[in-house]
């Protein structure tokens, strides 16, 4: 809107200049004119931007909360949602196997219960970004969920099983070695870092290793598995968790609710498989 009265503004200028009903100003004068009416659709599209954003900005917070609320009633026990909260970065560098940039951002934090599992999963973004004199480096480490499930046991051993789209944020610690299971199409997808193999086995069963499969295509291969003492975290490369959709029209709530149940319930159905299996868990 702001660019065709600009543009039209423009028209009736040069049009006036053309029929010669300004021809005596001097030019200087004129080029200050010229100055000021691109000054002023200048300001005039800087104002509807800001004033697009702060609308944007108040529809996405009402949205979040809105289908967040009944999204999250479909697909948790219990569950409290905090939109400006996040999982701490100290949590993730205690895993001792990721790669950080210098920029770290979560956000839309879920904390929640699921079949006595107690869950943590909240938006995150990692970044590598450094300026040069010939411009800005910034390489995305990682984009997407971070999904921690707690566990009232202990897993046998750490376990770190990582796709093939996220093998850079991924490195292998002191004292793991890379080892594999019995199925071809699994070790396609995923690298596996562990201390024993043998342990291994114990957390590698069929379900798990098809639930596994079900969620690496869903995602593309941008998902990483850590089992880690009573804790299995999962992070995923996918959109942000309650982000609305960018339409003019209405929207549908069964459908947008949904939507985003769905999404939950990839990870709560492998959650499933593991809570049911209780050779997963040491003594």
């Amino acid at each position: 809107m702001v660019g065709a009265i600009f543009l039209f503004n423009l028209w009736i200028f040069s049009s006036i200049i053309k029929i010669g009903a300004i021809r005596w100003l001097p030019a200087r004068f004129m080029s200050i004119m010229i100055a000021v009416l691109f000054m002023g659709a200048g300001v005039a599209t800087i104002i509807s931007v800001i004033r697009y954003n702060k609308r944007y900005k108040e529809y996405r917070d009402a949205y979040k909360q809105y289908f967040s609320e009944k999204a999250l009633a479909k697909t948790l026990d219990k569950y409290e949602y905090h939109p400006k909260l996040g999982i701490e970065k100290s949590t993730l560098k205690e895993l001792n196997c990721l790669h950080f940039g210098n920029i770290y951002r979560s956000e839309d934090l879920v904390i929640g219960e699921h079949h006595r599992v107690k869950l943590s999963q909240a938006d995150l973004e990692i970044i590598y970004e450094q300026h040069t004199k010939d411009g800005t480096v910034r390489e995305t480490y990682f984009k997407g969920r971070w999904t921690i499930a707690a566990y009232p046991k202990k897993f046998e051993s750490k376990l770190i099983i990582v796709g093939s789209r996220l093998r850079g944020f991924v490195r292998c610690p002191s004292g793991f070695h890379q080892t594999e299971v019995e199925s071809i199409e699994f070790n396609k997808r995923f690298k596996i870092y562990a201390k024993d193999g043998r342990e291994m086995f114990y957390l590698l069963n069929p379900k798990i290793i098809e639930r596994m499969q079900e969620l690496a295509e869903k995602y593309s291969n941008y998902i990483v598995f850590v089992f880690d003492d009573q804790k299995l975290h999962i992070g995923v490369n996918a959109p942000n968790s309650f982000e609305p959709p960018r339409t003019s029209g209405p929207l549908d709530e069964v459908n947008e609710v949904n939507r985003l149940a769905e999404e939950a319930s990839l990870i709560t159905k492998l959650i499933d498989e593991l809570d049911l299996d209780k050779k997963l868990f040491a003594a």
